[in-house]
């Protein structure tokens, strides 16, 4: 008997081997190919979408790796530390342009706070209390909002302090962007979904643009989100200095798209590893998160304070900077 459940237990035991074995190396090869899919650049909206989901990718890659390890699996290292130190270093050490922080050496004159928030057409009584309760307590001289019910819009109507706006008494569409702002402004405009207003701070000239870029969920978004890219990318390159760009982007910190933009527009961001700011989706964990919504400056423009806010339950969380010039 003793024999027999012996052999019984080894013989279960070789089978859930083998399954483990096979079930890792299914693992192992649909990591591979989103991997390889991720790096490829062609105009598709899925691989744009794996290349927005760099991070992701590499958190899936330790994982597999530690599972690798775990069932002693040595040969396939080969292929899964090469590609975690690919996706390590695309998601993990910010662009060129994504480090502009203020340089405590030097003393900046004048400050610019600023709040972008996609409501995602959510409006909670209480919510809207806690959020007027912050911009209150902080000053905020700009606030930029996407995706504005009816209600929400009323109730910005109420905040003191914020007489000078765009599109705030208008009827706004889904992909329209509300600018507020505690100065006044000397020109404004729309083209299309960019909304653009000129105030003067301190005898400063600074120009905001304000948007809400198509999600590339489908081809015909993604082709749609490239044009307008494209046209933000003309209205900058035109004639702009003291410039901030401000709003749902709908493209990740660690995207190719979003290094492309910053590229072009010599424009510039804040993105640290000691301070995550993924604003999208608000219900994961900050860590599982990406960042979609963005404020980004002219190079002038040095960041000092950025923060999401999580106590609001619309599917962003907003984004709050401080920037010194």
């Amino acid at each position: 008997m003793c024999l027999l459940h012996f052999y019984y237990l080894w013989k279960v035991n070789n089978k859930m081997k083998k399954i483990s074995d096979l079930i890792l190396l299914i693992f192992l090869i649909v990591f591979s190919f989103l991997f390889i899919f991720s790096q490829l650049q062609f105009e598709l909206f899925w691989l744009d979408l794996l290349n927005q989901l760099v991070f992701q990718l590499y958190l899936g890659g330790i994982f597999l790796l530690l599972l690798i390890i775990i069932f002693k699996k040595y040969k396939s290292l080969i292929i899964i530390i090469p590609i975690c130190i690919i996706l390590g270093y695309q998601s993990l050490l910010p662009c060129k342009k994504c480090l502009n922080y203020i340089d405590e050496e030097i003393d900046y004159s004048s400050k610019i706070s600023l709040l972008t928030y996609n409501t995602s057409y959510n409006f909670n009584k209480f919510d809207f209390e806690k959020l007027e309760d912050f911009i209150v307590n902080n000053n905020i001289d700009i606030l930029v909002f996407q995706e504005v019910s009816p209600e929400f819009q009323s109730n910005l109507k109420k905040l003191q302090n914020y007489n000078f706006s765009h599109n705030l008494n208008e009827n706004l569409n889904f992909w329209d962007t509300l600018i507020m702002t505690r100065f006044p402004i000397n020109t404004s405009k729309k083209i299309n979904i960019f909304t653009e207003i000129q105030i003067n701070k301190e005898n400063t000239k600074i120009h905001i643009i304000g948007t809400h870029i198509y999600p590339p969920i489908n081809q015909s978004l993604y082709l749609a989100s490239t044009k307008q890219l494209e046209e933000l990318e003309n209205m900058i390159t035109i004639d702009k200095s003291n410039l901030i760009v401000a709003g749902d982007l709908n493209n990740s910190s660690v995207s190719r798209r979003f290094k492309d933009l910053l590229e072009k527009t010599n424009l510039y961001s804040g993105i640290s590893l000691k301070n995550i700011t993924n604003t999208w989706p608000s219900f994961l964990p900050n860590i599982l998160g990406i960042q979609i919504d963005h404020v980004i400056f002219s190079k002038n423009f040095k960041l000092k304070n950025k923060k999401t806010l999580d106590f609001l339950k619309s599917d962003h969380k907003p984004l709050f900077v401080e920037i010194f010039y």
